[in-house]
């Protein structure tokens, strides 16, 4: 396998007020010897999953971050549609796919008192057609609270990881030899508890946010 070249060109647009912050990414990427995720089935039925190179993809699209920080509510919302064109005629005639993908991410922090915040990190992926198939919607939800106590020298934190157990992933493999369904759970999905007790001066800045860093993410 080949290793793959990317030559992309980007544009980057920004607006800013007091509160808001608005940022569009327009891009375009060409990329040679592309590495995908390919399955094939032996004469014994067993199929086995391998990566390859394809000769090259096209991708152009957008990329926009709407940032907002406020005394009530701060956080963002970005989202991303792109077309994409793969020539995967080295492999096979049929491989080559065009399609058109999105998605959509936010991380955003309630301030429901000046003790007690919520935040909400959602990610969502739409469905997808690939070489040699196709990829179902993706989705990713966590939420936190946080009760500051002892003017913010400690923080008491419960988050809940994947709330609506969606963290699911379906792909389909379309091929004249086989029709193949798979399915991947990722093991996330929990709740925790944190204490954290900061010592000296506290900044402001850097006790606003909730850490996200989850297990099994």
């Amino acid at each position: 396998m080949q290793p793959e070249y990317i030559r992309s060109l980007e544009l980057g647009f920004q607006r800013s007020d007091d509160h808001t912050t608005v940022q569009a990414t327009p891009y375009y990427r060409h990329t040679l010897n592309a590495i995908r995720s390919l399955r094939t089935l032996d004469a014994a039925g067993i199929s086995t999953r391998t990566f390859a190179n394809v000769a090259s993809t096209n991708a152009y699209g957008t990329d926009v971050t709407v940032s907002l920080s406020g005394n009530k509510v701060s956080g963002f919302v970005s989202a991303t549609a792109f077309r994409q064109v793969s020539d995967a005629a080295n492999l096979s005639p049929g491989l080559s796919a065009s399609t058109y993908g999105w998605n959509a991410r936010t991380n955003a922090m309630f301030r429901l008192s000046p003790t007690v915040d919520l935040q909400a990190l959602v990610t969502y992926v739409a469905p997808m057609t690939v070489e040699q198939g196709r990829n179902a919607a993706r989705a990713r939800v966590s939420l936190a609270i946080r009760q500051k106590l002892m003017n913010d020298q400690m923080n008491l934190t419960l988050r809940i990881i994947d709330p609506f157990n969606s963290a699911l992933e379906r792909n389909t493999t379309i091929d004249p030899a086989f029709y193949q369904v798979s399915e991947r759970r990722r093991v996330m999905r929990g709740i925790q508890v944190n204490a954290t007790w900061l010592f000296g001066h506290v900044k402001k800045d850097e006790n606003d946010r909730i850490d996200f860093n989850e297990s099994g993410g």
